[in-house]
């Protein structure tokens, strides 16, 4: 009788094994298959001519009659001048062909655009009654940028706009998986309505930025890019990226539970493709045995030189969307096709912090509030708020 209840035990402990195993292999290829399905239908075709071509208006709401108001009321915007004293205009040059440009000589010294969602109404009036109230030495816009809302929600949006005038309504649809689409939409917009300014930010709504320091920061930056454009041969300004920047990061293409999940085969075909165009523009990289991601900025804060942002688009055309926009833009398109230095910038703090309340009141990140660049918040947005006041105090 001992031997036959141990093979009972046995017996019963293999279907138990088994019942677990089959169901997590089940639970993980639902997982995967919903995922990649979410993914790829955020990147659509993946064809970027269709989402930034023909380089038409394709906003919803726009901002035109804000751009008039701040051209017509800043006389003495910041132009970018050369050394014999004339207005620059290499940024025109770069442009997208089909661009329809407005020149405006007034155009600011940097642009903030802030990712947002149609619904995300608090954000936007934490934001608003916070650090958009700073007032930088060098002229400075900062505005919101969502995609398309809902049918019900659009009246709301809309009445929000003509009261505050710095949001932007493009015509795509909103979604995690989208976001390339929306940076790249960003881009095309900037491209289109302030080419000559020197600087372009993106950043999301639960990102504190203290554009006054921000833009003592730039000022250090443009003057460092003329110096090198003195020395450069041909006397271009040197493209610029800026951020926290992450090196050697492996996608996760096996852990479907990764908000960062990557299909295998959408990688190996993104892999793919960059080798054709490395190879056409004559770059030697084993690109078969590549097992990370090129070095990229966090997608959360990261800042473009005015004059980059249509090349960054342009290089966009041939590679198809890959749905880690921080990842596509600053990595794929920034540092590894236009191979642009990424450059990490000081006191900003991007990534995301398991508590970001309890990460800024104790761990004494800064000196001083005020030396704060770009703090994320993540989803405790009400800290944005409490820095602000701190940068007053301190």
């Amino acid at each position: 009788m001992r031997p036959l209840r141990l093979r009972f035990k046995t017996i019963v402990k293999i279907i138990i094994s088994v019942f677990v195993v089959t169901t997590c292999i089940v639970h993980y290829t639902n997982e995967k298959f919903e995922r990649t399905g979410e993914i790829l239908k955020g990147v659509g075709n993946r064809n970027v001519n269709l989402m930034v071509q023909p380089f038409v208006d394709t906003f919803l709401i726009n901002n035109h009659w804000l751009r008039d108001n701040y051209n017509s009321n800043n006389k003495n915007g910041n132009v970018f001048i050369d050394n014999n004293g004339q207005q620059q205009n290499e940024r025109d040059a770069a442009l997208p062909v089909g661009v329809e440009i407005e020149h405006h000589q007034n155009d600011p010294f940097l642009v903030v655009v802030i990712t947002s969602t149609p619904t995300n109404i608090e954000r936007r009036t934490i934001i608003r009654n916070s650090w958009m109230k700073y007032e930088p030495e060098k002229p400075t816009i900062v505005v919101f940028f969502c995609g398309r809302p809902r049918s019900q929600d659009m009246a709301a949006l809309q009445k929000e706009s003509e009261k505050y005038g710095d949001i932007i309504v493009d015509d795509f649809e909103e979604s995690y998986y989208g976001l390339t689409v929306k940076s790249l939409r960003i881009l095309k917009w900037f491209s289109m309505n302030l080419p000559k300014s020197n600087f372009l930010v993106k950043t999301d709504d639960d990102v504190f930025v203290n554009t006054l320091k921000l833009v003592k920061l730039l000022d250090r930056v443009e003057t460092k890019l003329r110096f090198e454009r003195q020395q450069n041969s041909n006397n271009e300004l040197p493209h610029y990226m800026g951020g926290v920047v992450f090196h050697d990061r492996s996608p996760h293409t096996f852990n479907t539970f990764s908000k960062w999940y990557v299909p295998p085969k959408l990688w190996k075909e993104e892999i793919a493709i960059l080798a054709k165009l490395g190879r056409e523009s004559g770059r030697k990289k084993e690109y078969h045995e590549l097992k990370s991601y090129p070095p990229y900025l966090e997608g959360n804060f990261y800042v473009i030189g005015g004059h980059t942002v249509p090349v960054l688009l342009n290089s966009s055309l041939p590679l198809p969307l890959f749905h880690l926009e921080d990842i596509y833009v600053t990595g794929f398109l920034g540092s590894e096709i236009l191979d642009i230095k990424l450059e990490s910038l000081p006191n900003v703090l991007s990534d995301s912090a398991t508590f970001p309340k309890l990460n800024y009141r104790y761990n004494k990140l800064f000196t001083s509030p005020s030396e704060m660049v770009a703090y994320h918040c993540d989803n405790d947005i009400e800290i944005i708020t409490q820095i602000y006041q701190d940068t007053l105090m301190s």
